[in-house]
């Protein structure tokens, strides 16, 4: 199904929720594939959370962690694109809780990731999708992440 033809459900604060079986089904995927390669547990933060998950490591928080699952091979585009609120979200969260936050994007093939301040912040465009479909978030100013910049997941690493 295409993102443009997604219909919504209802959160429960009335809010609507775009996410897919699929999209599940991939988010759990990368999320079994970080918790094996850093020793970790995820867990998410609230549905409309900026931040996607916190990890804890013998119950204690050892990162906050922002994951894009994407449908395709990591070779199709040199970027992965991660909302400027959602960096912000990060940024702070990381200064305020100290711990370090982490950007990752999970391909079909591949994986990579990349700690919240070495993100260069200077390629920002509008990005997202080509019109509105759930909400004024589906178009806003995105940093475009270089995929060279960032590094393998352990059980990748070769």
């Amino acid at each position: 199904m295409s993102y443009y033809e997604r219909k919504p459900t209802i959160n429960s604060d009335g809010a609507p929720g775009f996410t897919t079986p699929e999209d599940t089904a991939n988010e759990n995927a990368l999320k079994a594939r970080i918790e094996k390669a850093w020793d970790c547990e995820l867990h998410h933060f609230g549905k409309l959370c900026a931040i996607d998950f916190y990890a804890l490591r013998h119950n204690r928080m050892v990162a906050l962690i922002e994951m894009k699952s994407r449908d395709y091979a990591i070779d199709r585009y040199p970027t992965a694109m991660l909302n400027v609120r959602k960096w912000l979200a990060l940024t702070l969260g990381q200064q305020g809780l100290g711990v370090p936050a982490y950007f990752i994007a999970g391909y079909h093939d591949a994986a990579r990731w990349i700690s919240i301040g070495n993100v260069d912040t200077s390629d920002i465009r509008m990005g997202g999708t080509l019109r509105l479909v759930k909400s004024h978030t589906d178009i806003e100013p995105i940093i475009y992440v270089q995929l060279s910049t960032m590094k393998r997941l352990p059980e990748e690493a070769a």
